[in-house]
């Protein structure tokens, strides 16, 4: 079953006594959805995958298309129809290419990519592919989802289902952290330690809990 903002918008409002959004309105809610998500995205990258087909730019170097966060892994090539599955693609460390073929980014392109190069902490927007692409090269993508804007109650969540009650802890986190009563932050800090927790964060989550005195 997909998650709707609907679904999220219900559960915090139960909680929060907040049926008719009179104190947490339905705008900032939404803002609140998408931040969450994005620091899902951040945490755990194969909660919001998604394989995609991209089309490569001439050379070795690329960028991750702007629909998605980061690329998590490349199997192979695929036709240039887009759908016939082509060779395997074997991900490799940018050190070894420069170590066993140091001209590597001068080499002939081709239609076939051999090997894929990434890493998410130096260059988290672009990676490299060996050899040079022909432009219009087409490769399978497993990518985390670039969480999108939110505007509607029935817009679906791009993450699945198991995440519903970390979402609804991320917002009742952020709803209660606006309250100025010791008792709201307290709670705000038990949401945020559910949230943590729900990510297999346990040192955040034990963190959190201690702030909230649970």
């Amino acid at each position: 079953m997909a998650i709707t903002v609907q679904d999220v918008i219900d559960r915090t409002s139960d909680v929060l006594n907040d049926v008719d959004l009179l104190r947490w309105k339905l705008e900032e809610r939404l803002r609140w959805i998408h931040d969450a998500l994005r620091e899902i995205a951040t945490r755990k990258p194969s909660a919001m995958e998604q394989t995609s087909v991209w089309t490569l730019v001439a050379g070795t170097r690329q960028t991750v298309p702007d629909d998605s966060l980061r690329l998590i892994d490349m199997p192979r090539n695929i036709a240039a129809d887009g759908v016939t599955p082509g060779y395997a693609i074997t991900p490799t460390s940018r050190a070894e290419l420069d170590t066993q073929i140091p001209d590597w980014h001068m080499a002939r392109v081709s239609t076939r990519i051999r090997h894929v190069t990434y890493d998410y902490d130096a260059d988290p927007l672009h990676f490299y592919v060996y050899p040079p692409a022909a432009d219009g090269v087409k490769v399978e993508a497993i990518n985390c989802a670039n969480p999108p804007e939110l505007t509607a109650l029935t817009d679906v969540l791009p993450i699945r289902d198991k995440y519903v009650s970390a979402i609804t802890s991320f917002v009742l986190y952020r709803a209660l952290s606006r309250e100025s009563e010791d008792a709201s932050g307290q709670l705000a800090a038990a949401h945020y330690s559910a949230f943590a927790g729900a990510l297999g964060d346990a040192q955040q989550a034990a963190q959190a809990a201690q702030t909230a005195g649970v």
